[in-house]
């Protein structure tokens, strides 16, 4: 089960973006803020 998890997660790239997909939807907020810190500094 393990072998054939790893070669999905492997084979689908979809796989490794979901938790930064999930972070995103969760840290919209702090993602805003984020960048016009960014942009105030630059």
């Amino acid at each position: 089960m393990d072998q054939g998890l790893k070669k999905w997660n492997s084979e689908n790239p979809w796989s490794g973006y979901k938790p930064i997909s999930v972070a995103w939807a969760v840290d919209v907020p702090k993602v805003i803020s984020f960048i016009k810190k960014l942009l105030i500094a630059t």
